[in-house]
């Protein structure tokens, strides 16, 4: 059982966000979860595949360029694009961010 502390985390940062992910340093998705499914898909069905490949190709440029700022040390804050999990696309907001702790990980958390 997590400490307390630890506990109320995770539940602030679920309740501000949809799908929380950590990508390894090609932007392939190692670890995703989340409650709500998108386009029929669980959070963990996005695992092993590229991020980028899950955002819809009119948006990807913006978005590499946003991974890459993010790497760089850069927080991204409600970087908005289209998400195209499976079949339908959705508009959607992320956050990104390398933690200290984690340097080869970027976390990205979508809403």
């Amino acid at each position: 059982m997590l400490a307390p502390d630890k506990e109320r985390l995770i539940l602030f940062a679920r309740a501000t966000t949809d799908v929380m992910m950590d990508l390894d340093r090609s932007n392939k998705i190692i670890e995703s979860t989340g409650k709500l499914k998108i386009d029929g898909l669980r959070a963990a069905d996005l695992e092993r595949h590229q991020f980028i490949n899950l955002v819809h190709s009119a948006d990807r440029l913006r978005v590499e360029r946003a991974l890459k700022q993010a790497r760089d040390g850069k927080a991204v804050r409600d970087l908005s694009f289209r998400f195209k999990p499976a079949k339908n696309s959705f508009n959607a907001f992320a956050n990104a961010f390398v933690a200290e702790e984690f340097p080869d990980k970027l976390f990205v958390s979508l809403r």
